[in-house]
């Protein structure tokens, strides 16, 4: 094919100063992207369809001007890219507008700039630190909060690569910070398309660390989410093969707890927040026993999420749980808390021993 057919060539030869392309799939859509541009004053090239522009101000202007004067529809139809060899992939104007309205996120990531929290999940028994569970955090021009974070990350369509880094990120930083073993690190189902192949970047953070596959707990979040549980099983006997331990999370809050409980076999189940502050009423706290009950039949720990109070932690310890996590015993934070006061364990050997000498 000569350079004279080639669509690329003929836009390159006419957008060579542009460093914005619009491609309109419609003659009405171009008369109006054409219409917009002329009004705003903003330079143009034309050509097939494609719109060559270089604004003298911030690229990212000129799409906000294109977000406020195009409809729905049009800003749907309507391909924006600020790189020409990657037009053909480029995005509608609305997923373009939501990357340039999470810049902060493509910003951090560039400069590694996530850092990881830590919050203790306690042993109420043994009255110690059972282990940490990770927390991503950015402080950047505000502070971002977990959910924040991965929200843009599956809005912008980067959760793959930002799983990956997360993950090693994680298991550096916790190396950094002395946390002990028995890290829980938060992934999302979605985000892994090949459990072998999404690993290689957190065995490599593992080389550079003392950690080893025992001392991570892979733990699932947005579990009520998953589509397809046939891939999330491959992906939990993986992660078993290579010693990893995995975590269920938010049981309790959906409608196919039990059935994931039984298809995954998890490690660990942590009830929700939700769940553990209703311990107050009859159905909460039954509803607690029982899932408690049916996790350990199976060889599964029971962690309870949420624990805020003494009176909770009492409840918990009388339904038979001591492995919790909350705010009572600390919040996340960017230093690992490894000892907490003997006071926050509550009389959980005084409970045991009168449950032991009343059914003696």
């Amino acid at each position: 094919m000569s350079t004279a057919n080639c669509q690329v060539c003929r836009i390159q030869s006419t957008c060579t100063s542009a460093n914005v392309y619009l491609y309109a799939p419609t003659s009405a859509l171009c008369g109006r992207i054409e219409s917009v541009l002329s009004s705003n004053q903003i330079p143009f090239t034309f050509n097939d369809g494609t719109f060559g522009l270089r604004p003298d101000g911030d690229k990212n202007d000129v799409v906000n001007v294109l977000r406020r004067e195009l409809s729905a529809p049009e800003a749907l139809d309507l391909r924006v890219t600020f790189d020409l060899v990657n037009l053909m992939a480029a995005t509608s104007l609305e997923q373009f507008g939501k990357r340039v309205d999470t810049q902060w996120f493509a910003d951090a990531l560039m400069k590694d700039q996530f850092v990881f929290y830590f919050q203790p999940i306690v042993d109420t028994a043994a009255r110690e630190v059972f282990g940490h569970e990770s927390l991503v955090r950015l402080e950047s021009d505000r502070f971002y909060n977990g959910g924040e974070i991965v929200e843009t990350a599956i809005a912008r369509g980067d959760v793959h690569v930002f799983d990956s880094y997360a993950r090693g990120t994680a298991i550096r930083q916790a190396a950094r910070q002395s946390v002990p073993k028995s890290v829980f690190i938060n992934f999302q189902p979605s985000s892994i398309y090949d459990p072998a192949f999404c690993m290689k970047s957190t065995k490599r953070a593992m080389r550079d660390t003392h950690y080893t596959a025992s001392d991570i707990v892979f733990e699932i979040v947005e579990s009520e989410r998953v589509g397809d549980s046939k891939h999330l099983r491959r992906i939990v006997d993986y992660y078993r093969e290579q010693h990893f331990r995995v975590a269920l999370d938010d049981i309790g809050t959906g409608s196919n707890s039990l059935q994931l409980m039984a298809e995954l076999e998890p490690d660990f189940i942590k009830l929700d927040k939700s769940l553990v502050w209703n311990i107050r009423t009859a159905i909460g706290r039954n509803t607690i026993v029982k899932l408690a009950e049916l996790a350990s039949e199976s060889g599964i720990q029971t962690i309870a999420e949420g624990v805020e109070t003494a009176e909770i932690r009492d409840r918990l310890i009388d339904c038979g749980i001591t492995l919790m996590q909350g705010y009572f015993f600390g919040k996340p934070a960017p230093q690992p808390r490894t000892r907490l006061p003997d006071s926050v364990y509550g009389s959980v050997v005084n409970r045991a021993m009168t449950t032991a000498l009343l059914s003696a």
